[in-house]
């Protein structure tokens, strides 16, 4: 992190009165070690077709499957409807069958 962007930043920490002082020191400690510029990585979403595409079946097996608990559906906040399916629950679902038919 460039040198301004810390002193910027550490400014903004000692004048914001609703940190204790424990708590400054812990985000300062923080910023020195460079753990606050590491974000998680945003999970990649599959759509139903794509799923149903990779998995060879279709969207209605699909459905299927998540409603038996093999894949896990992603909603954004406040929707009512499934936004798709996380790529990591398909990738685990394809590596856990590895030689079965999904019929």
């Amino acid at each position: 992190m460039q040198t301004a962007t810390k002193a910027i930043i550490s400014a903004t920490l000692a004048a914001d009165t609703s940190l204790s002082p424990t708590e400054r020191k812990t985000l300062l400690a923080a910023l020195e070690r460079g753990a606050v510029n590491q974000a998680d990585p945003i999970p990649r979403i599959l759509r139903r077709k794509e799923v149903a595409s990779l998995l060879g079946v279709s969207e209605k097996r699909v459905d299927q499957i998540c409603n038996a608990g093999g894949l896990v559906r992603v909603h954004s906040p406040g929707a009512k409807r499934a936004m798709g399916f996380s790529e990591s629950s398909v990738r685990a679902l394809v590596e856990g069958r590895t030689g079965k038919a999904v019929a």
